[in-house]
């Protein structure tokens, strides 16, 4: 049996892209490709086929990331929770137990009432349940504790996990960029204040798309669209995964 297993990696697409099926129409509007090609004086053509790369990315069928789950980390993490477990679940076993003791000495001998005294046993019979109940639960979490085959998946390395359709719309931006001959690169500003340091056209049509295709409208942390171009940059092909070349 394998020591690693590979989980499908859901949980990280913070940003509300709009997926769909874009198949060969490309997922940008005509008047948002003519705002585009003014902004940023790209051709029609680069334009379209940055509406073509970006469905893709955006695709509902898009393939999904794989998070790396080895089995001693995942062990480890189950123990840690087991531990975390039987420590609540004693505490509250001991405050069971108090409230059961404090109960004990509830009666209604100086007004015998049958409804009150069915009320007092109830509250008695139902704090013993919970302190046996909880004694079950300690002893059961006992167990698991001594078991080889109890696992938390959760990633070996969560810090690194992203946002992919977020790369991969990033990635294909470039991808565009660079194939219109343009540099794939930014501008720094040291004098400007902090979180617009970080500038240039490439980082504008990132933005401008990442606005056309997210609801409710939203940007991407400028810092974060660094990142990802020096990926495209250390990526050996630069080529995104599906795409139309331009004739001619």
């Amino acid at each position: 049996m394998s020591d690693k297993i590979g989980i499908l990696d859901e949980g990280i697409h913070s940003v509300p892209w709009r997926l769909a099926d874009y198949e060969l129409q490309g997922c940008l509007s005509p008047a948002q490709q003519r705002q585009i090609e003014q902004c940023f004086g790209l051709s029609q053509e680069h334009v379209e086929l940055l509406s073509l790369c970006v469905g893709n990315a955006l695709d509902v069928e898009t393939e999904p990331g794989w998070l790396m789950v080895s089995r001693d980390k995942a062990q480890k993490h189950a123990r840690r929770a087991l531990s975390a477990m039987a420590h609540k679940a004693s505490k509250l076993q001991k405050t069971f137990s108090e409230l059961r003791e404090m109960a004990e000495p509830l009666g209604t001998a100086f007004d015998p009432d049958d409804v009150e005294e069915e009320r007092v046993e109830a509250l008695k019979a139902n704090l013993a349940t919970l302190e046996a109940q909880m004694t079950r639960t300690i002893a059961g979490v006992e167990a698991l504790s001594q078991s080889d085959g109890i696992f938390v998946m959760k990633p070996d390395y969560p810090q690194k996990t992203r946002d992919r359709r977020r790369y991969h719309v990033v990635f294909q931006c470039c991808y565009v960029w660079k194939t219109a001959g343009r540099q794939v690169t930014y501008t720094t500003r040291p004098e400007e204040e902090s979180g617009r340091q970080r500038s240039g056209q490439l980082v504008d049509l990132i933005q401008m798309v990442t606005r056309f295709m997210t609801t409710p409208s939203e940007e991407l942390p400028v810092e974060t669209i660094i990142k990802d171009i020096k990926l495209f940059n250390d990526n050996p092909e630069n080529k995104p995964r599906s795409w139309l070349p331009i004739e001619g």
